[in-house]
């Protein structure tokens, strides 16, 4: 053979080697269409119990309580009720949402073991069988990743005897950081703006937002899955400055709101809302002159970005988790997107 040939067949073995995408695991035992329940009353109105029946929806990501720091130490709060509601046809997993500052003021072995336990507590009391795993659920940073990760490995330990595989959220910019010791992650993809910044963009999801993130991806040693947003804020600013999150102000009170165009609107008549939230805050004031912004990420941006995964990883939609299971946000999103959105 010439050293010509040698030479092309060198250059062809290297392009095929560069046009290969890595290839993951997927995530264990992925269930196509998933949900999470962040309530925390576990009580299904009829849009919901259709939907779940209409979209074939096979795991619920239920949030049991959050770990929250009271004084010194880490304890649970907001608890959810009405577990024995719970539908039996469908998987249930565990979620447990621990703040970050719990980390630094815990013995972490101490504290998977109050955790694990408490989740085998609360399934045994409420006849939930056939849990297969516990999800984690915090917004680490580099400065608590070890902690969190100590964390984690003894939640593991301890969920091994039930039989459980854990699986941990991942927010984007964590994905330069090392994977956390799990089994998989889910990949929030909302939640990945800034509120504070009144700019124009979605703060639920904007692709912006999103497309710095995404050569990390291939790269990540992780199966992952993803979840994508199924809900809208009215975000409350007083001026430029962000003030909350309102969940359950109705826009259409004229005495209250007056509309200036479409997802904007000011507040003409002051009025308190109670939105209670894991720091224990609950009042917030609505002033005259204070402007409430509609974010809602639209259909086509959603599956936009699902497809702009898939070309990293085309895999992470074996398992679609939306976020979340509420029929107040479900009515905003059409039958057609839902299928499109699980049937990737």
């Amino acid at each position: 053979m010439s050293k010509f040939n040698h030479i092309i067949i060198a250059v062809l073995a290297l392009a095929l080697l560069c046009g290969c995408k890595r290839s993951h695991d997927t995530v264990p035992d992925a269930k196509k269409a998933t949900v999470y329940f962040w309530r925390t009353s576990l009580n299904l109105d009829k849009e919901e119990r259709d939907f779940i029946k209409s979209n074939n929806i096979e795991k619920m990501f239920v949030r049991f309580f959050d770990v929250v720091m009271r004084g010194n130490n880490p304890m649970p709060n907001a608890t959810i009720t009405g577990l024995d509601s719970i539908l039996h046809d469908v998987e249930i997993v565990p979620t447990v949402f621990i703040m970050e500052n719990c980390l630094s003021h815990a013995d972490t072995t101490t504290l998977a073991h109050l955790i694990v336990a408490r989740v085998a507590q609360m399934c045994d009391t409420h006849r939930i069988t056939g849990v297969k795993e516990l999800q984690i659920d915090c917004d680490w940073t580099a400065k608590s990743m070890s902690q969190f990760y100590s964390l984690l490995k003894s939640i593991r330990r301890h969920a091994s005897s039930h039989g459980w595989r854990i699986s941990a959220t991942i927010r984007l910019h964590q994905l330069n950081m090392p994977p956390p010791p799990v089994h998989y992650g889910a990949l929030m993809l909302y939640n990945t703006g800034d509120v504070r910044k009144p700019d124009g963009t979605d703060p639920i999801l904007d692709p912006n937002h999103v497309a710095p993130y995404l050569k990390w991806l291939e790269s990540y040693d992780l199966p992952l899955c993803a979840a994508y947003p199924c809900f809208e804020w009215k975000l409350l600013y007083s001026g430029t400055e962000f003030k909350a999150i309102i969940y359950d102000a109705d826009l259409s009170d004229s005495a209250t709101f007056k509309k200036v165009r479409d997802g904007r609107y000011l507040v003409i008549s002051p009025s308190d809302i109670v939105e209670p939230n894991s720091d224990g805050s609950a009042k917030v004031t609505m002033n005259v002159g204070d402007s409430l912004i509609v974010a809602r990420p639209g259909a086509d941006v959603i599956l936009n970005t699902q497809k702009q995964l898939a070309r990293y990883r085309p895999e992470i939609n074996s398992q679609v988790i939306l976020y979340s299971l509420n029929s107040k946000y479900l009515k905003l999103y059409n039958s057609d997107f839902y299928e499109k959105i699980f049937n990737y």
